[in-house]
């Protein structure tokens, strides 16, 4: 195999991991959201369409979190050499990663584990369409924090591009949801929430409990 061809294509998404880092001190939750829809819509300007191309909207909260926790440490898993995972000492970040808890086996977007135990994941959404993908996100997140003999955060992450999806109803579904279990849970909606979203991801998980990267903190 022609090696320049595969270490080229294995550099693509540098850039946009260096932009995430050196601008995760000003970036808001919106910046995210229009990173979202700027890769969103190229792929339409080079494909003519954005479908059978996923992972962007977890991209990029996965490694803001990897940037802001210092788990770099890149650890092939057990389920094969697909299946990455993060680390940093005892702590592990991982994207899709296989629980297996009381209710089943289940694989959150975002993990956050410290000695192998879930302490903190998000399930991100692009687009609602009805009440039971939020209450599917919420019940993996229910199922992990049983699963937790610690203090577990959960978060849904909403990009919502398109308005047309959150009907009123459903934009109250969302709001009660919240409301009833705001002492474990939070639902960020990227597009209308003003905060960095540095803050907003260490508030929603819990991450002021772990140790943030010097860096990130003095926005250098």
């Amino acid at each position: 195999m022609n090696p320049e061809p595969y270490a080229f294509a294995k550099r693509l998404l540098e850039p946009l991991d260096d932009y995430l880092r050196h601008n995760l001190h000003q970036l808001t939750c919106k910046d995210i959201r229009a990173l979202y829809e700027g890769l969103f819509d190229s792929q339409k300007v080079y494909r003519g369409t954005s479908t059978g191309i996923t992972g962007f909207s977890e991209f990029l909260v996965l490694r803001p979190l990897v940037h802001l926790l210092g788990v770099e440490r890149n650890v092939s898993t057990d389920e094969g050499r697909h299946t990455h995972s993060f680390w940093k000492g005892s702590m592990r970040v991982s994207q899709g990663a296989l629980v297996t808890t009381t209710e089943g086996k289940i694989r959150p977007d975002i993990l956050l584990e410290e000695k192998d135990v879930p302490v903190a994941a998000a399930e991100i959404k692009t687009i609602f369409t009805d009440r039971k993908k939020l209450q599917d996100a919420f019940e993996r997140l229910k199922g992990l924090k049983a699963a937790s003999n610690k203090q577990f955060k959960g978060a849904i992450i909403v990009y919502i591009n398109e308005d047309s999806y959150l009907t009123p109803k459903l934009e109250e579904d969302v709001a009660v949801l919240g409301h009833e279990n705001r002492d474990w849970l939070e639902i960020l909606n990227l597009k209308t929430d003003d905060r960095l979203f540095k803050d907003a991801l260490t508030k929603a998980l819990g991450l002021e409990r772990f140790e943030i990267q010097e860096s990130v903190k003095r926005g250098s």
